[in-house]
């Protein structure tokens, strides 16, 4: 397409610590940790993976400035918690956005305020918009 990619590690997925790797039936979610309290006792906490979620979209937004559109291929965590930066959400809530394989969410700035233009679509893979 012509266009630049810029890899960045900060997009990668929430640190689980020494959970990482191990079946999902061994390793119950951990609902009751505090925000504080790390995952897997080496990994993230919430507000550890929220920060970083912060920290990057405000990278890519001040990288971002010259171009009209931008793309952002990540980890569902990780988009998570970009969308919630972009709405001002903190770290400490029960708001979810469900990110399917490929989900696209659409968001943008505008002179009124940010607007979330659709989320989680994957129409791109209906049989229709396949070539």
């Amino acid at each position: 397409m012509g266009c630049p990619v810029t890899y960045l590690h900060d997009l990668r997925e929430h640190d689980n610590g020494d959970l990482a790797g191990k079946p999902l039936a061994e390793v119950p979610f951990p609902w009751e940790l505090h925000p504080h309290e790390k995952f897997g006792e080496t990994g993230e906490s919430a507000i550890e993976f929220q920060a970083r979620a912060e920290q990057v979209f405000s990278y890519i937004k001040k990288k971002s400035t010259p171009y009209n559109r931008i793309a952002i291929v990540s980890h569902g965590g990780i988009i998570s918690g970009i969308l919630e930066s972009f709405l001002g959400i903190s770290y400490n809530h029960d708001v979810f956005f469900k990110t399917e394989d490929t989900g696209i969410h659409f968001i943008e700035y505008t002179d009124q305020g940010r607007v979330v233009l659709h989320s989680n679509s994957y129409s791109h893979l209906q049989e229709e918009s396949r070539p």
